[in-house]
């Protein structure tokens, strides 16, 4: 069957790890089926980002620039002979007809135009389920809507954990066999041997490794206060002053946050360095004291896999999907009390031996999550959809 793959909201760096997920899903796709038939869409701004030479099966269209909007043009004018004709019209996906069968979609939203096919939706979280108010009221309200439209319109649900998979089951009142779970995986590049960190170090005017590392866009619920109340802890219970580097794109937190650093005289130790390329994030990870993740809420928790595959141990939340993802081989805090992040951090900074088994856990851990995994998953579910043995 033809597969329709929706990536046309995917713009570099604005989604967070919903796009590293569709990035991955792509490049595995590409890398492993070759009897499938593709559709991709795309904007034009990542049209040399995926390499399809040699994969007849799959075809990138853009969904932007010229060529889209002279399709855009025909279909006005062929609706309306159309309509003028009495015809039935045909399946229209961003201005053009498709001959797909089933539709894949990994932001979490189901376009309406894909509404004629069967869909596979892949669904990051509900946040907004549980933290309204990290959310404008016009945010809440579209995510209200076009969530729960997704949903309910969805023929079969793929969660990347299973608190998200409870959460649609219970909350949106999907039957359980509806939803599957496919755990997330981590780019190869964590997995390689790091040449010259140091210069990963220089390049961001990092000279010490004593340093914790925060990779997460400013967003309310990454939580990024706690960590600069830990330090100002840190510094006044044990002299303490570590640095925190933060990467990220600067989101609705950001100021509050640049304003709590100077307020709490804590500015020379908050380095924000802003959007980081993928390369130079294993180097980041693996000459840091520990990662701190202390997010309020997390449908995966991509950053703790990736840590543990680059011998950085692990301080995270103790809620949603993180237990799940972080088992048994990281430092469990609760990302409302200051007091106990800076006691795992000051855990960390002195006693090597935990910090040595926290690293074995954490490779131990990190293998049992993989791309190739979760794409097979999707792989599956796709396959049970054409053979109808899932689906409304």
């Amino acid at each position: 069957m033809h597969t329709l793959l929706d990536l046309r909201w995917m713009i570099p760096g604005y989604t967070g790890g919903i796009e590293i997920l569709a990035r991955a899903l792509l490049n595995t796709l590409i890398r492993v089926d070759a009897s499938r038939e593709y559709t991709v869409l795309l904007p034009s701004v990542t049209r040399y980002d995926f390499n399809v030479e040699g994969r007849v099966n799959f075809n990138l269209q853009l969904c932007d620039g010229p060529g889209y909007y002279l399709a855009k043009l025909g279909l006005v004018l062929r609706k309306a002979l159309l309509r003028r004709a009495s015809q039935k019209d045909e399946i229209w996906i961003q201005a053009r007809r498709t001959s797909a069968d089933i539709a894949i979609s990994p932001s979490g939203i189901i376009n309406p135009d894909l509404y004629p096919l069967k869909n596979l939706l892949i669904l990051p979280d509900l946040q907004h389920e549980y933290f309204p108010e990290f959310f404008t009221p016009q945010e809440l309200e579209n995510r209200s809507k076009y969530y729960t439209a997704s949903v309910r319109q969805a023929d079969h649900i793929i969660t990347i954990s299973e608190f998200t998979r409870r959460t649609v089951i219970e909350r949106m009142r999907i039957p359980p066999e509806g939803v599957t779970v496919a755990h997330l995986g981590v780019d190869p590049l964590f997995m390689e041997t790091i040449p010259q960190p140091e210069q990963i170090l220089k390049k961001y005017n990092l000279e010490t490794s004593s340093y914790f590392f925060f990779p997460a866009n400013t967003w309310p619920h990454k939580n990024h206060r706690l960590v600069l109340q830990a330090l100002q802890r840190l510094r006044e219970k044990h002299n303490l002053r570590p640095l925190l580097v933060c990467t990220g794109t600067p989101k609705e937190a950001h100021a509050d946050l640049m304003a709590l650093s100077q307020h709490l005289g804590l500015q020379d130790q908050f380095h924000f360095v802003g959007y980081c390329s993928q390369e130079d994030l294993p180097a980041l990870y693996h000459e840091a004291a520990a990662l701190i993740f202390p997010s309020f809420f997390e449908g995966f928790g991509m950053p703790v896999v990736e840590a543990m595959c680059c011998d950085c141990p692990v301080i995270c939340s103790n809620t949603t999907s993180l237990p799940e993802v972080g088992g048994d081989a990281v430092l469990f805090i609760d990302p409302k009390d200051p007091d106990m992040l800076a006691g795992a951090m000051y855990q960390v900074l002195t006693d090597s031996a935990l910090r040595q088994d926290l690293i074995q856990r954490g490779r131990q851990q990190a293998r049992k999550f993989s791309w190739l995994n979760f794409t097979v998953e999707v792989l599956r579910s796709l396959k049970r959809l054409e053979h109808g043995e899932i689906g409304r």
